[in-house]
């Protein structure tokens, strides 16, 4: 940015030129994430001491007994192995099977906390991801499952890892297109991404929507169809599903469908047309398509889809926001913001990561309690809070901007501040 009054807006869908100002130094940016972790941990120990020996989520007695039976990495009979695997090492060393689960957990949140850095600084910035961080690491419901001995924090991680991996290499271009990236590094990125993605749906197992939807929206932002991205990306990709493929074949070899996830779904299929749970447990099976179109009408899909990812943020979204509830229109203006600084794919993961519960988001699980299980939607948590500084950020640079075009030391203010706030364009 120069110095001289700009009278364009400030958000173009264009290249951003190369910007200059304020930048969050190294230093001070790997400080502040340092403090954030330690203030995570030091919750997180508080948390851990005040439910020791206090009841734990019933799914947790079954990862645990799926490890204590594990002999190779696939041998879980009724649950996606990678939690499991998490657990094993810990039952080698404790019989406390509570503790064990509790203490994997904690681990399996910090390095969430981190690859929530990790992802915001290399798209949105380093300001903005250590705002998300520290929402992150204060956060009550954060605290809540980071000692709950449950999967959900482990497969946001692995959400976060994969999307960084994926979204975080052009593959002709390295470092905003300055330098050739090696073919051997673009392979390797793009194996360790389709590894990273295979994890995340070894965690949950409708991470395979995740997963394909990703790819998805890999292609729509590196404009694909066009004859000269065409092979790259398509080359780039199937790296990726290959690498991913390696780990998800021989789960779809070795491990029967589980049960569990059939009763899931008669869980919400009772609750939805009787009110209550009933008995999902023992009634036959209903799987998901089923129960989506066998029961619905596509109006009634789509009515309901739309609904519930608005539901998602006026209800899910300030339900985590405890004490800054209101912060949750944040949310829309920062998918906005990202759809024209060129990060819409944030948006877009925000999306995916709950679209396998966008269908019963306004179904309230348990009588008397609005919505379903937060847990079931903690992974899009990272991304909103990403998104929501952004939006913050967004904001404020606009009205800077708007300063600006009548006084000119807003317009120097904001010449300073623009890289903090909304970094150059990524692609």
């Amino acid at each position: 940015m120069s110095n001289r009054a700009d009278p364009s807006p400030p958000h173009r869908s264009g290249a951003s030129p190369p910007a200059v100002g304020i930048r969050v130094p190294d230093w001070l940016a790997w400080g502040g994430v340092v403090l954030a972790l330690l203030l995570l941990l030091n919750s997180l120990g508080g948390a851990f001491a005040l439910f020791m020996r206090g009841p734990l989520n019933p799914d947790v007695a079954g990862f645990l007994a799926e490890a204590r039976g594990m002999r190779f990495f696939f041998d879980c009979p009724t649950r996606e192995p990678f939690h499991v695997a998490w657990l094993k090492p810990g039952l080698l060393l404790s019989d406390d099977g509570e503790a064990v689960a509790r203490l994997t957990t904690m681990a399996q949140t910090v390095l969430t906390a981190l690859a929530l850095y990790l992802f915001g600084a290399r798209f949105f910035g380093r300001a903005a991801a250590l705002c998300a961080l520290l929402l992150f690491c204060a956060n009550p419901v954060v605290r809540f499952y980071g000692v709950s001995g449950l999967r959900d924090p482990l497969f946001a991680g692995t959400m976060l890892v994969f999307a960084l991996l994926l979204f975080g290499i052009d593959p002709e271009r390295a470092n905003g297109g300055e330098e050739t990236a090696s073919g051997a590094r673009m392979k390797r990125r793009a194996l360790l991404a389709g590894i990273a993605g295979a994890c995340m749906v070894l965690t949950r197992v409708y991470g395979y929507v995740i997963l394909a939807g990703a790819l998805l929206l890999f292609a729509w932002r590196r404009q694909a169809w066009r004859g000269s991205e065409r092979r790259a990306v398509l080359r780039h990709l199937g790296w990726v599903a290959a690498a991913a493929a390696l780990l998800l074949i021989p789960d779809l070899l070795f491990r029967p469908p589980s049960p569990v996830h059939a009763q899931t779904v008669n869980l919400f299929r009772n609750v939805e047309l009787h009110g209550e749970p009933g008995s999902w447990q023992s009634d036959p099976p209903v799987g998901h398509l089923q129960y989506l179109f066998g029961e619905h009408t596509l109006q009634e899909i789509a009515v309901r889809v739309i609904g519930n990812y608005a539901r998602y943020a006026y209800q899910y979204v300030p339900h985590y926001l405890r004490g800054y509830e209101a912060l949750w229109v944040l949310l829309p203006v920062g998918m906005l913001a990202a759809l024209a600084s060129g990060r819409g794919f944030a948006a877009g993961l925000v999306l995916l990561s709950i679209a396998q519960v966008v269908f019963i988001l306004h179904l309230n699980q348990v009588p008397g309690v609005r919505g379903i299980e937060n847990r079931f939607v903690f992974q899009a948590f990272p991304f909103s809070l990403l998104l929501m500084a952004h939006g913050a950020f967004w904001i404020l640079d606009g009205l800077l901007w708007l300063a600006g075009r009548g006084l000119p030391a807003a317009h120097r203010v904001r010449a300073a501040l623009g890289p903090l706030l909304v970094p150059p364009h990524v692609r």
